[in-house]
């Protein structure tokens, strides 16, 4: 109902709210569907999505405005952008009991999703799917950022590689990548090639363990480079993902970078979208539904 737009919604019914933060749901609805192409019954459903995708009251609450944000930048439904972006941040090990400490993690997940849209031949949901789909895990499993995956992913995505099928392609990579160093130790120590830190044991970064084999098979030819790298380790099956990296190593490091510094970018591409005239015509009318409630 225009009164509530929170109480109407299915949401109540599976959330353990109290009244007080039924009325902080209530206004969060009104206050924010000012400020974004949403009226207040859509956001309020919100709650329902967020509810749905494992997140308390309090992590709902505070999760309301990355999710808007989020789905403004992305162009989508509000359910989509809820499921994308919980399923991105539980992949790759970032949902937190805390209520503020996950907010922070949700918007950096959804800034790194929307930062790579912009940076390379993918779409965020694209990306998501990539996480969500293996890839999430194994960058978990390795100690990865969610950037610095992320960039991988957005690598492969130049070369063609997208969606769930990169996910599946970049997790295979990471793990033969440590096989092989058990299973090639002495081959790798002759060529030079190290996947992990003498000093820490953890794994290079993706950048540095490319630049690597770059250099190892520079100026030879195609035919040398898979017998280079079946020496190595790596058998036709990972090959198919390796050749089309060769020469990427320096758009890696810039797109991990880049992807570092992705903070707010949700934020400022969905102020952006919002100035489009029929944003700007929605939001005139959110204006004048939540004046009418008060």
């Amino acid at each position: 109902s225009i009164c509530s737009p929170v109480g109407s919604i299915p949401a109540t019914s599976i959330m353990d709210a109290t009244s007080e933060q039924m009325k902080r749901m209530e206004e969060s609805a009104l206050s924010l569907s000012r400020n974004f192409a949403r009226t207040p019954a859509e956001i309020a459903k919100a709650f329902y999505f967020l509810s749905s995708a494992g997140l308390d009251t309090e992590q709902s609450i505070k999760a309301l405005k990355p999710v808007l944000e989020f789905a403004t930048a992305g162009a989508f439904g509000l359910e989509k952008a809820t499921n994308l972006a919980a399923n991105a941040q539980s992949a790759v090990g970032l949902r937190s009991k805390d209520a503020e400490q996950n907010l922070l993690n949700l918007t950096r997940v959804t800034d790194v999703l929307i930062k790579a849209d912009t940076l390379a031949s993918a779409t965020a949901e694209q990306f998501a799917l990539s996480l969500t789909h293996q890839a999430g895990a194994t960058a978990k499993m390795f100690g990865k950022s969610v950037e610095e995956m992320t960039a991988l992913l957005a690598v492969m995505a130049d070369t063609g590689l997208k969606g769930e099928m990169a996910g599946t392609n970049a997790s295979r990579f990471i793990r033969l990548l440590q096989k092989s160093t058990f299973s090639k130790e002495a081959t790798q120590k002759q060529f030079g090639f190290e996947v992990f830190e003498k000093s820490t044991g953890k794994m290079k970064s993706f950048a540095d363990i490319l630049e690597n084999l770059e250099k190892i098979m520079a100026g030879t030819s195609d035919e040398l480079k898979s017998a280079t790298l079946l020496q190595l380790g790596f058998d036709a099956r990972i090959q198919q993902a390796i050749f089309p990296l060769l020469g990427m190593s320096n758009t890696l490091r810039e797109y991990t970078e880049k992807l570092n510094l992705a903070g707010s970018t949700s934020k400022s591409v969905a102020e952006k979208q919002m100035k489009a005239f029929a944003n700007q015509l929605l939001q005139m009318q959110n204006n004048a539904t939540v004046a009418a409630i008060s």
